[in-house]
C-alpha cells in the first residue's frame, strides 16, 4: 500500500507521523538551545531567543509543506486566505477576555503579584525579554499550534471521519503533545484539552484560522506573565495555572465559556469543516 493510499484510509497515521517529526525536532532544538542559547547562568541569550523564533517559524513551514505534499493542502484549506482583520481582531478580543480574567484571578485570588514574575530581577531588565516574547514569540507559537492542530488535524479528520471525531481527537492530541516536555497535573491536562476544544470551536464558528491564532496568542501572553521571567526559560507553561488545581481549571474553563458566549453574540457562522465525512 502506498503512503498516499494509506493516508486516504487512515489519515491518523499521517498526522501522528507529522507530530512525531515535529516533537523530535522540538526536543533536539531544546537541547541545542540549552547548550548554545544560554549564558553561563543558564539564562536565555539574544541568539537563543532569535533561534527560538526561527525554529517556530520553520515548524510552521514544515506543517504547511507536509500538508501540501500529503493532502494537497493550500492556504484556502487552512482558512488563511480570507480577510485577516475581522477574525483576527475577534480572536484577539476573545483571548484578551480570557487572559485578563486569568490575570485578575491570579492577582485577587491567588495573591500572585508582579514580583513573582520578576524572579528577583528589575522590571526594566525583565521587559527587555518580556516584550519581544509577548509581541513575537506568543503569536508565532500560536500560529504553529493552530496550523497543526486546527488548520490541518481538525479539518482533515473532520472530513475523513466526522466533525465530532476531528474535534475530540485534535483536542486530545493538542493536550498530549503539550504534556510531553513537562508532565502536567490532571487539571492542567483538562485545561489543555479545554483549550483545544475552544480553539477548534472558534475556528469552526468564524471559518477562519486567524481567530484561534489571535485568541491563543493573547492567552499565551497572559500565561507568560504568570509563569515567570522569560529570560529564565519560563516562556510558556500551561493556560490554567502553574499549580494546576481544580479551582484553577474551573475558573479557566468558565472564562473560555464566557468568551465563547461573547463570540457567539458578535459573529456570524462560518463552518471550517463539513458536516459529513468525505466519500471514499
Amino acid at each position: 500500500m502506498r503512503y498516499r493510499e494509506l493516508n486516504q484510509r487512515f489519515p491518523e497515521v499521517n498526522l501522528l507521523l507529522l507530530m512525531g517529526v515535529l516533537e523530535v525536532a522540538g526536543f533536539a532544538a531544546l537541547l541545542a538551545f540549552q547548550h548554545l542559547g544560554t549564558d553561563a547562568r543558564g539564562r536565555l541569550s539574544g541568539g537563543g531567543f532569535l533561534g527560538i523564533l526561527l525554529f517556530q517559524a520553520a515548524m510552521c513551514a514544515v506543517t504547511m509543506v507536509w500538508a501540501r505534499v500529503a493532502d494537497g493542502w493550500t492556504l484556502e484549506r487552512f482558512r488563511m486566505a480570507r480577510p485577516v482583520l475581522p477574525p483576527l481582531v475577534l480572536g484577539i478580543l476573545a483571548g484578551a477576555f480570557v487572559s485578563l480574567g486569568m490575570l485578575g484571578y491570579h492577582l485577587l485570588v491567588r495573591g500572585r503579584g508582579l514580583q513573582s514574575a520578576l524572579d528577583g530581577e528589575s522590571l526594566p531588565a525583565v521587559l527587555v525579554w518580556a516584550l519581544p516574547a509577548w509581541l513575537l514569540l506568543a503569536p508565532l507559537l500560536s500560529l504553529k499550534d493552530e496550523l497543526l492542530f486546527r488548520g490541518y488535524t481538525f479539518v482533515r479528520l473532520g472530513r475523513a471521519r466526522s466533525g465530532l471525531y476531528g474535534l475530540g481527537v485534535s483536542s486530545l492530541l493538542f493536550a498530549v503533545i503539550h504534556s510531553l516536555e513537562q508532565p502536567p497535573t490532571f487539571w492542567q491536562f483538562c485545561g489543555l484539552f479545554a483549550t483545544g476544544l475552544y480553539a477548534a470551536w472558534l475556528f469552526h464558528k468564524t471559518g477562519s484560522l486567524w481567530a484561534p491564532v489571535g485568541a491563543r496568542a493573547l492567552v499565551v501572553m497572559g500565561d507568560m506573565l504568570v509563569s515567570g521571567n522569560p529570560r529564565l526559560g519560563a516562556l510558556w507553561k500551561y493556560d490554567v495555572a502553574p499549580e494546576g488545581t481544580l479551582m484553577d481549571a474551573a475558573v479557566y474553563v468558565l472564562l473560555l465559556w464566557l468568551s465563547g458566549v461573547l463570540v457567539s453574540l458578535t459573529s456570524r457562522n462560518g463552518e471550517a469543516t463539513p458536516a459529513r465525512p468525505e466519500s471514499r
